[in-house]
């Protein structure tokens, strides 16, 4: 996970892939960004403001599957229950 540092904002913005965060990143804080630092954020920026933007998990849920059917079309379509089942099947690695 990329956390991106806005210096003049006294800011950290923490981006969760698969949120918007590419486009809110390159949109809203294009200029603004000072650094980029990946997993922890460095002690010298703890006291500035954190900040990210979550998905509602049935919505990430429902986009993966209609990912995984568009990637896989040539094979066939699984519907929705049987995605559930496979993303649920714990005897399967991730």
């Amino acid at each position: 996970m990329a956390n991106f540092i806005l210096k003049d904002l006294n800011c950290v913005f923490i981006h969760i892939p698969k949120t918007a965060g590419s486009s809110i990143r390159k949109g809203v804080f294009k200029e603004k960004i000072s650094e980029r630092r990946f997993g922890e954020i460095p002690n010298e920026y703890q006291d500035y403001f954190k900040f990210a933007f979550v998905r509602n998990p049935f919505d990430r849920l429902v986009s993966g599957w209609k990912y995984e059917n568009r990637r896989l079309r040539q094979r066939n379509n699984t519907s929705f229950s049987e995605f559930l089942e496979i993303a649920l099947d714990d005897s399967i690695p991730y």
